[in-house]
């Protein structure tokens, strides 16, 4: 029979295995506590469009790192002397991982901002004729019409007012004249094209996703140019009607490029266009007078659009009418949307479409928390305040939140490469539009 063992004796010390299989055990759980803290603040602090209210979410983050904690400590105290499985511990930690788990791919149910904005719905007869007609200088199979554009080293100076460029533009007509007129001839389907624009009662964009051809600038960019050489060079000769009707065509179809497109791109070309061939008319207004027939006709052109506020918002709104679907039905080949290098873009694909998705990417949150971010940029768009648009979006990149780790960790970061820079587009719209109220002042009776 053994001899039993004196109640004074010492505990057997733990053997290296055993301690530092514990030692493992709590390093892995103070990790998953720090994750779950980090997580927790975040979403109590950096958390745009989370529509509940700050008591559930500190009560709901207290029950996620309850059971982590309790673990955790029983962990810790076990490190010098064994303690036995303890039930209740190991139950509410595994409830504080599953509900945490469920938390990370729980997913909003509704997409609060789908559908088309009614401008950008393009459902118009004449949408998807005058959409083709748009693209007839693309450089596309379908755009052959791209091959024959002129050749010209001949580059216009700004059509800015001041005296530096009134200096360049005199120098400019007097070296180049005859180069102009052969220009201007040698361009004809060119501006023929640009005729066609400006006659069609409203020029649709049938733009789907961002693979889809959008108009290229260098065409209308190189139409515009030629137009402003061609009528300033009529302005110099006392022709200043003629001057009128060489480049109204051009602001007009730059106008009607704006209202139904469904992209920024389109926008900024249209607003640079309307900026180039306003600066030309108010040079041809300061060479002299025109005809009444022909400042009616400049006037009518000129009238301010009753939905300038709402082109405005839609400055923004348009982005997000191919932005949001695609957040919510991401593709592989989307990724290159927002990580133009391909190694880059497969990363971000791998991290968006692996198998660790619904724990790291919430797409239809994604879709709501940018879609407010963009409908509250939009409405100070509309207001004119383009310093707010400007703030706006730097404090969103500038969000210390976008870089924890937490709920919709890669919808997060997808938000911030999505978001352009919007308030300088908002403030050159603004300038155009006050650019065209000086001028209609101009020539109004």
């Amino acid at each position: 029979m053994p001899a039993p063992t004196p109640p004074d004796a010492s505990p057997v010390p733990p053997s290296r295995s055993g301690l530092a299989r514990r030692s493992l055990l709590a390093g892995f759980l103070a990790l998953w506590t720090a994750f779950v803290a980090v997580s927790a603040y975040q979403w109590i602090h950096y958390a745009p469009g989370d529509d509940h209210p700050p008591a559930v979410r500190v009560g709901l983050s207290l029950f996620f790192l309850a059971g982590p904690l309790w673990a955790l400590a029983r962990r810790l105290r076990g490190l010098r002397r064994p303690l036995p499985p303890s039930l209740p511990a190991s139950a509410a930690l595994a409830a504080g991982v599953v509900v945490f788990l469920a938390w990370l791919a729980h997913d909003d149910e509704t997409w609060r901002h789908a559908g088309r904005h009614p401008a950008l719905r393009n459902d118009f007869p004449e949408a998807a004729a005058t959409h083709a007609l748009t693209l007839r200088f693309n450089e596309t199979p379908r755009g052959v019409l791209y091959s024959t554009l002129p050749d010209t080293k001949l580059v216009p100076p700004p059509t800015e007012p001041g005296e530096k460029n009134d200096a360049k533009w005199a120098e400019f007509l007097a070296q180049n004249g005859p180069a102009i007129d052969r220009l201007w001839t040698d361009s004809a389907p060119l501006l023929a094209w640009i005729g066609e624009l400006a006659a069609a009662p409203a020029l649709g964009d049938l733009t789907a996703d961002y693979r889809s051809p959008i108009p290229r600038f260098q065409p209308l960019r190189l139409a515009g140019q030629i137009s402003c050489a061609r009528a300033l060079r009529l302005a110099a000769q006392g022709r200043r009607d003629e001057a009128v009707d060489a480049i109204l065509p051009v602001y007009i179809a730059a106008q009607k490029l704006e209202p139904h497109a469904r992209t920024l791109v389109r926008r900024m070309i249209a607003i640079a266009l309307r900026r180039q061939a306003q600066g030309a008319l108010a040079r041809i207004l300061d060479a002299g007078d025109i005809s009444p027939s022909t400042r009616a006709r400049l006037a009518a052109a000129l009238a301010p659009r009753a939905d300038a506020d709402e082109q405005a918002r839609l400055l923004i709104r348009c982005e997000y009418e191919m932005l949001g679907p695609m957040i919510v039905h991401l593709q592989p080949a989307d990724a290159e949307a927002f990580a133009p290098k391909p190694s880059s873009a497969r990363r971000l694909a791998g991290v968006l479409l692996g198998p660790i998705r619904d724990l790291v990417y919430n797409p239809v949150l994604t879709a709501n928390q940018i879609g407010d971010h963009f409908q509250a940029m939009g409405d100070s768009a509309a207001r004119r305040d383009a310093a707010a648009v400007t703030k706006s979006s730097q404090a969103f990149f500038q969000d210390p939140g976008l870089a924890m780790p937490g709920k919709n960790y890669a919808g997060r970061r997808l938000m911030a490469l999505a978001i352009p820079a919007f308030g300088k587009v908002v403030d050159t719209y603004w300038k155009a539009d006050d650019q065209r109220a000086a001028l209609l002042q101009r020539v109004s009776p």
